[in-house]
């Protein structure tokens, strides 16, 4: 008997060293990123797109026209991950200098759509470079936040006009005399794809200064780098996510009592 309880329990631990050390081991060995991902325009009345996808768009294009927003774009995003697709549709609104995006991230397996994860995202920047971020995804980043970025992410909101508040709370207590410029219009002149390609290599620099990323000798993808893929993978990874997010969310609480937001229980 004593025999058989060591087995087990040496089973344990190199199934436990494999997940913690050999799934990152993985990613380094398959995981690319474009880094001139070739971002398409989607019909908005593409109706080949998964239900989760067109429900989505069209609950949050109801809340966010009632918050002057306007819709701007739907595009796809190149594959990221084997299996996955991402639907995002831009949003503006002109009289705040204020973008909104709604993102869906969808996995196919055997002709069979399922939900990954869906959040909605305000994006404000200010003359000086300096960006204003304010989200609800589930997931936490698997890379720092670039430089001259606030990023707030609050996954138990999910009202987009709760969200939104949020977001102007922070712009009024941390930003309020600044002037604010969308870039979709003053740097991209409208061209949505260029803005998003634009803002996804902002990301991307950022991961390769930060030591996370490094480009292969051809230029064309982003690759972790060794040290860079145990950080990203075990911020996905449970139970090293649960701590990434509980101090996530514990700092996005204080923000928000900060601020002196309301937010009601949903």
């Amino acid at each position: 008997m004593g025999d058989l309880v060591n087995f087990l329990l040496s089973l344990l631990v190199v199934g436990a060293a494999l997940y913690v050390f050999g799934l990152p081991l993985l990613v380094l060995a398959f995981h690319r990123i474009e880094a001139n991902p070739e971002i398409e325009i989607v019909d908005p009345e593409d109706n080949t797109l998964p239900r989760q996808v067109n429900d989505h768009l069209e609950q949050v294009e109801e809340e966010l026209h009632q918050l002057d927003f306007e819709a701007v774009e739907t595009l796809c995003l190149p594959k990221q991950a084997t299996g996955t697709a991402t639907i995002l549709r831009v949003y503006i609104n002109q009289r705040e200098a204020c973008a909104a995006m709604a993102v869906t991230i969808y996995g196919k397996a055997a002709e069979h759509w399922s939900l990954v994860t869906q959040y909605v995202e305000f994006m404000t920047q200010l003359q000086s470079g300096e960006v204003f971020l304010t989200g609800n995804p589930n997931a936490v980043s698997a890379f720092r936040t670039p430089p001259n970025t606030f990023a707030l992410h609050v996954p138990w909101i999910k009202s987009i006009a709760t969200l939104y508040r949020v977001h102007d709370a922070v712009l009024m207590a941390k930003a309020s005399s600044s002037r604010r410029i969308l870039t979709l219009e003053t740097r991209d002149h409208g061209d949505v794809v260029r803005w998003l390609a634009t803002e996804l290599a902002v990301e991307y620099d950022s991961a390769l200064d930060d030591g996370y990323l490094r480009l292969t000798n051809d230029g064309t993808s982003y690759v972790p780098t060794f040290v860079g893929t145990y950080f990203m993978t075990w911020s996905q990874l449970f139970p090293f996510k649960r701590v990434f997010e509980r101090r996530r969310d514990a700092r996005a609480r204080e923000i928000i009592e900060e601020l002196g937001v309301t937010v009601e229980r949903e």
